[in-house]
């Protein structure tokens, strides 16, 4: 389950830095693949925090 927590912050993490540097840290605002893959970086990042804290009490 802390396995969980930890892989789930860092895929978050990733994400927002892919999404912050591929848009110049919020100055120019467009679409590339960086944060295509930023944002889908996040959303599975919140995936599985939320996985982690729905299970957290299943695993000893």
């Amino acid at each position: 389950m802390r396995l969980q927590f930890i892989v789930g912050t860092m895929t978050l993490l990733t994400g927002i830095v892919l999404i912050l540097v591929g848009t110049d840290y919020g100055r120019i605002i467009n679409v590339t693949v960086g944060v295509i893959a930023g944002a889908v970086f996040v959303l599975l990042g919140i995936s599985r925090l939320k996985q982690a804290w729905l299970n957290r009490d299943k695993e000893e």
